[in-house]
C-alpha cells in the first residue's frame, strides 16, 4: 500500500532497465499513480490504483485529475491491473508497449474521463516539412 497523501506521484521510474511493480495498492496522488519516464522493460502488474478510494458513485468523480499510470518511454508491460479512479487510467507517449487484462472505471464517458489514452511521443513531431 503506498498512500501519496495527495501530495505528488506514487512511483517514478526514471531511466531503469528491467523493473517489475507487482502487488502494489496506490491511492491518494495528484499527478500519477506510476510514472515511467524514458528507461526500458518496466513490468507493472496485479496492482490497484486509484487517486481517491471509492467503489464508484463518489460526487468526486467529475473532479479527479490524475492519471493512474503514465507511460513515455518504449518496450513496457502493463497487465492485470485495475485503475479505479483517475481523470485518465493509462497514458502512453511511446512505441511497442504492451497492456493487457486492464480495468478503468473512471467514469470514462459520462464525466468526461478517459480509460486509455494512446499519445504520440514527442520524437515523432515532424519539425520540417
Amino acid at each position: 500500500m503506498l498512500d501519496s497523501n495527495f501530495r505528488g506521484g506514487g512511483i517514478a521510474i526514471i531511466n531503469s532497465i528491467r523493473t517489475t511493480v507487482d502487488n502494489c495498492y496506490i491511492s491518494h496522488f495528484t499527478t500519477a499513480g506510476i510514472s515511467i519516464q524514458d528507461g526500458h522493460e518496466t513490468y507493472i502488474r496485479n496492482s490497484f490504483i486509484g487517486q481517491h478510494i471509492n467503489i464508484g458513485g463518489d460526487d468526486r468523480e467529475k473532479d479527479f485529475s490524475g492519471i493512474g499510470i503514465n507511460i513515455t518511454g518504449n518496450d513496457n508491460a502493463v497487465t492485470d491491473v485495475v485503475i479505479f479512479s483517475a481523470s485518465i487510467g493509462v497514458m502512453v507517449q511511446g512505441q511497442a508497449n504492451m497492456l493487457t487484462g486492464i480495468h478503468c472505471y473512471n467514469k470514462a464517458t459520462d464525466l468526461g474521463g478517459t480509460g486509455i489514452y494512446i499519445r504520440a511521443p514527442a520524437c515523432f513531431k515532424k519539425t520540417h516539412y
